[in-house]
C-alpha cells in the first residue's frame, strides 16, 4: 500500500518540475526593474544634493564678485566635479585634474544652464548708477536705507542687494535601461527605443515637452535655486 501511494505521488510531483523558473521568468525581469529604478532614483537624490551644495557655493562666490554670471558659473562647474571623477584613479592630481577638464567639456555642451534671477532688470533700472561705463547697485549701509521701494519699483534698494541664482542641470542617467524607459515616458513622439519590445508608441508621455532636449540624451534636469545677501555691490557694463 505504501508502494501505491509513492506511485500515486509521483505524477504530481513531476508536474511541479520546471514551475519555479517559470515563475522566475516571469516576475524576474519585473523584479529586475524595480531594483534598477531603486538604484536610479538613489543616484538621483545624490545628485541632487551635490548640485544644491555646488549651486549654493557658486552663489556665494557670485556675492563678493559683484555677481559676475561668468565668475559663477566657473564656480558651478567646480562644484559639478564630483560627478566626472574615476573612482578607480588612486592619484587625486590627475583624477581631479581630469574630472575638471571633463566638467568644462561636458557643460559646455548644453547641459548647464544658468540664470541669474536677481538682481533684476528692474533693480538695475531704478537703484543702479551709471559710472565709468558699468552700471551698480549700491551695497553700503544696507542697515540704514529704506525697506519702501522707491522710483516705483516693486523691490526695496535691501532686496536689489539679493543675489538669487537658478542652475539646470542635465545629469545623465547611469543604471542600465533608465535612459530607454525615461525617454519612452517623459517625452511624446518617440517611436524607436534602445530596448526592441518598446518600439512601439505605446507610452503616454509625462514630463515638460521642453524638457526632452535633455530626455532623448539619456539625461534628466535637475534644477536647484540658492539666495545669498551680496557681499559687493552688483555691477554690469
Amino acid at each position: 500500500m505504501a508502494i501505491a501511494a509513492r506511485n500515486t505521488r509521483r505524477p504530481h510531483r513531476q508536474c511541479q518540475r520546471g514551475a519555479s523558473l517559470t515563475e522566475f521568468v516571469i516576475v524576474g525581469p519585473l523584479a529586475i526593474l524595480i531594483t534598477f529604478l531603486i538604484i536610479q532614483a538613489g543616484m538621483l537624490y545624490m545628485a541632487k544634493l551635490t548640485l544644491n551644495n555646488a549651486t549654493f557655493m557658486a552663489a556665494r562666490h557670485g556675492s563678493m564678485v559683484n555677481g559676475n554670471a561668468q565668475s559663477i558659473r566657473v564656480s558651478l562647474i567646480k562644484g559639478l566635479v564630483p560627478f566626472y571623477q574615476n573612482a578607480f584613479d588612486p592619484n587625486d592630481v590627475s583624477r581631479l585634474t581630469a574630472a575638471a577638464a571633463k566638467a568644462a567639456v561636458d557643460t559646455s555642451l548644453g547641459n548647464l544652464k544658468l540664470e541669474v534671477l536677481s538682481p533684476s532688470e528692474e533693480a538695475f533700472r531704478v537703484y543702479g548708477i551709471r559710472k565709468g561705463g558699468t552700471t551698480y547697485i549700491p551695497n553700503d549701509n544696507l542697515e540704514f536705507r529704506t525697506p519702501t521701494p522707491m522710483g516705483g519699483a516693486s523691490i526695496s534698494i535691501r532686496d536689489a542687494n539679493i543675489l538669487r541664482i537658478k542652475v539646470t542641470y542635465a545629469y545623465e542617467l547611469k543604471v542600465p535601461l533608465m535612459q530607454a524607459i525615461v525617454k519612452r515616458v517623459m517625452c511624446p513622439g518617440v517611436a524607436d527605443s534602445d530596448v526592441r519590445a518598446w518600439s512601439r508608441p505605446s507610452l503616454l508621455p509625462l514630463g515638460n515637452v521642453s524638457d526632452c532636449i535633455y530626455y532623448l540624451r539619456g539625461r534628466v534636469p535637475i534644477v536647484s535655486f540658492a539666495t545669498v545677501q551680496m557681499q559687493s555691490r552688483a555691477e554690469r557694463s
